[in-house]
């Protein structure tokens, strides 16, 4: 059987080891509050970094198509210069 000392010793063990336990319990619910804000905030960031991809993505495509034919006008181009600085084979002559 236990003295009333060792009674009053035991239940303050359990007292204290409850509460240190509640607190162990605040602390954490309010770390993961914490880290649940934490990760809301990243995935809206990521969901606008996705957003912003696909328009970069879209713009990319146009600037390939327009530098493809903006290649295609200066081929064209060249051609016609290069037609100029040779004189034709069989000139139109003026009748003047």
């Amino acid at each position: 059987m236990m003295t009333p000392e060792e009674i009053q010793r035991t239940m303050d063990f359990i007292l204290s080891s409850q509460a240190n336990s509640v607190v162990r319990m605040d602390r954490l619910e309010e770390e993961s509050a914490r880290q649940k804000e934490f990760i809301e905030g990243l995935a809206k960031v990521s969901q606008d970094l996705l957003k912003v991809s696909a328009n970069v993505v879209e713009r990319t495509k146009r600037l390939e198509t327009r530098a493809r034919s903006v290649d295609e006008m200066l081929k064209i181009l060249r051609e016609l210069m290069e037609a100029n600085l040779h004189p034709p084979e069989n000139p139109i002559q003026d009748n003047s």
